[in-house]
């Protein structure tokens, strides 16, 4: 059990970081496996960054593990 357990930690895989924002002194948030519907993943291309949105507060956003904005 310790072998599948050490496997699943070893494929954790993490959000990469939004291009422009430098987020050396954080740690990445783990990827979202969830199954996602289209209401989440129509994002129409858009970013955080495209909203005129501070550096730190893009920087938080991304600490919080959201990749890209979804539609309202």
């Amino acid at each position: 059990m310790k072998d599948n357990q050490k496997q699943s930690e070893n494929d954790t895989q993490f959000i990469a970081a939004p291009e422009g924002l430098d987020v050396s002194k954080v740690q990445a948030p783990k990827k979202d496996n969830r199954i996602k519907t289209d209401d989440v993943i129509g994002t129409k291309g858009l970013t955080f960054a495209d909203f005129g949105l501070s550096q730190d507060l893009q920087l938080g956003i991304y600490e919080k593990g959201y990749e890209k904005p979804s539609p309202i």
